[in-house]
């Protein structure tokens, strides 16, 4: 089995037991899993041990089976969807999650997102194509900011309905989500100041907030100094407000792309 989805049923099962209520748990089918993962590296790495075709050769290193196996496990039989769009896919399963939650309110839902470095050839893919820093370390919003250092994680949400949340002491509560993609752009992995626009007024108009209502912004992180500068630049046009706080975590803990 893929180490990725055995450390999803580790880090997941301390969410179902602390993130359900009584009736959820009693209704563990009302639940829905969304696993945002990107890397299917162990099979290539497992391939030349594998003198035998066996009943786990497929389901031991499947994307499906990453969400498959939680429902599974947990008796769940809502949808149960393993989701890769890069380093964005935790939060893209979030954002589905939540919209699972706006049409069954009643539902629970299991967000998750996890990436493993198990293969040294997607690193080097990386490097190759000029996206990592040559010492190791993410500088984010430094003039030495020279790409980002990859890194490992496992993160896990149990979403519901706000009003279930009132017994919970260790809760956040989203107001909102939204997604979009670049579409044409300079390069394939080049981003594109108005998409990056639109998805902030986006999610801005989802919440039924105003940009002066934001606080704080936490940012991807990656790249060089002038592809950070392009993200100030598209978050100054939809907001002008002074006072906004800009964070990342990335040079605390590196990309974790989960």
């Amino acid at each position: 089995m893929d180490p990725q989805q055995r450390l999803l049923l580790e880090v997941c099962f301390h969410q179902v037991v602390r993130g359900l209520d009584t009736r959820s748990r009693n209704s563990a089918p009302e639940s829905a899993v969304y696993v945002g993962i990107q890397q299917m590296e162990y099979g290539n790495l497992a391939r030349p041990y594998l003198h035998t075709i066996g009943p786990y050769s497929a389901t031991g290193g499947s994307f499906s089976v990453a969400a498959g196996r939680l429902s599974f496990v947990y008796g769940f039989k809502g949808p149960a969807v393993s989701i890769d769009t890069a380093c964005s896919s935790a939060l893209v399963a979030t954002h589905h999650g939540m919209a699972q939650l706006r049409s069954l309110p009643q539902w629970a839902v299991l967000a998750a997102g996890i990436n493993l470095m198990l293969s040294e050839a997607t690193t080097a893919a990386a490097q190759s194509a000029g996206m990592l820093t040559q010492d190791g370390r993410c500088k984010t919003l430094d003039a030495g900011a020279d790409g980002y250092a990859r890194a490992e994680a496992c993160t896990a949400l149990m979403l519901a309905d706000g009003a279930d949340l009132s017994n919970h002491i260790e809760a956040a509560y989203l107001q909102a989500t939204f997604i979009n993609q670049d579409g044409r752009s300079s390069s394939l992995t080049a981003p594109n100041g108005p998409s990056q626009q639109a998805v902030i007024r986006g999610t801005l108009q989802a919440a039924s907030l105003q940009p002066r209502d934001i606080v704080a912004l936490e940012m991807h992180g990656t790249g060089p100094s002038p592809s950070l500068a392009f993200n100030l630049l598209q978050l100054r046009a939809v907001s002008k407000e002074a006072g906004l706080r800009i964070c990342c975590h990335a040079p605390a803990c590196g990309m974790l792309s989960a």
